[in-house]
């Protein structure tokens, strides 16, 4: 990477979102398969590290790693979902803000309806309309009791949608003026800090756009300002991003200050530390990343029940692998036929138009 190309190029954003989706899924099934850790994401506990540790073994070692840290992908895509917008809205000119952001909010719910449509061929008839209304209205993230109803990761299209409406703002804010970054960063540990040290209710603003503006924020930021950033394109800085990043991640486990800063602290953590690596271009995480919103859309109901409960009764960690990856083929295989079907629909629309 030299100063005059983009932080991110297209391949590169594939390569991150190809990592943070299967850091997410591998999540969501080994959330469910012993030994069950609970993970500082929606509140804090300390208590949470130390059940990590006491449950923690070398056999179990890909089971306990990311049943209690794999959540971290989804502060990745929040920050490449900040650098894609500004990426493609700054060459408008400033131009058609309201019908872009539209668009792409457009784009997500499609995605959001199409995961839906697949979710009720495959529970049919076993559904629950009032909890399938409360979903598709968006507003679960608003209520800790309705937060994961129906399908636990569909919590993140109301997040991401949020966080959509709200990148104009962001965008111009930025752009105005750099150092506003810092007063969108004050802005959140007042609120959180508050939250945490008050002992409040923090599931509604850990699942609302309040609670990542900081990586939303940093994404619009470096794509506006990557050229005046030299440090990104230093192998040894990038080192030293990934080292101060990793104590802070750590450091979340424990204690509160630093709960509060983890979010951001994953997302730089992930870019920083592949950088330092000079991690060349994989194809399958590439692949990975394209169709990725079919993963999500999908695994969190696509035979997850069948093959973790089918992992649980092994008792053999690396009986538990294979059902996983079992798991992963399908979802895989379901993403991809959904990517070629929707996608091939969306290209012939859009040639006939």
């Amino acid at each position: 990477m030299t100063k005059n190309e983009p932080y991110l190029s297209y391949n590169q954003t594939l390569f991150f979102k190809g990592i943070a989706i299967l850091c997410i899924l591998l999540h969501n099934f080994f959330h469910w398969v012993e030994p069950v850790t609970y993970q500082n994401e929606m509140s804090f506990t300390a208590n949470s590290v130390y059940c990590f540790m006491e449950e923690f073994s070398a056999a179990e070692t890909v089971n306990g790693f990311f049943s209690f840290f794999g959540f971290y992908g989804v502060y990745v895509f929040i920050f490449l979902s900040g650098y894609g917008l500004t990426k493609a809205f700054a060459p408008l000119n400033t131009g058609g803000g309201i019908s872009f952001i539209i668009k792409h909010i457009a784009k997500i719910y499609k995605l959001f309806l199409i995961s839906v449509f697949v979710y009720v061929l495959y529970k049919f008839p076993n559904i629950n309309t009032t909890a399938l209304f409360y979903t598709l209205s968006l507003t679960n993230n608003f209520f800790p009791e309705r937060l994961f109803l129906v399908n636990g990761p569909w919590w993140f299209f109301s997040l991401i949608i949020q966080l959509y409406l709200t990148f104009l703002p962001l965008y111009y804010l930025l752009k105005k003026d750099k150092a506003n970054l810092i007063y969108i960063f004050y802005f959140y540990l007042i609120c959180a800090g508050f939250l945490i040290y008050t002992d409040g209710q923090v599931i509604e603003f850990y699942a609302n756009f309040a609670g990542h503006l900081p990586e939303f924020s940093l994404g619009i930021y470096i794509a506006l300002y990557e050229k005046e950033l030299p440090f990104l394109h230093s192998r040894l800085k990038n080192i030293y991003l990934a080292a101060g990043s990793l104590v802070i991640i750590i450091g979340a486990q424990f204690f509160k200050l630093f709960f509060i800063l983890g979010f951001a602290a994953s997302s730089i953590f992930a870019l920083s530390f592949f950088f330092a690596l000079n991690w060349r271009e994989n194809k399958f995480l590439q692949y990975t990343g394209r169709i990725s919103p079919y993963l999500f859309g999908f695994n969190g109901f696509l035979f997850r029940h069948y093959w973790t409960i089918t992992a649980e009764e092994t008792n053999n960690a690396f009986l538990k692998l294979c059902c996983c990856g079992v798991w992963l083929a399908i979802n895989y295989a379901a993403a991809a036929a959904a990517c070629r079907l929707f996608n091939k629909r969306a290209t012939s629309t859009t040639s006939k138009v």
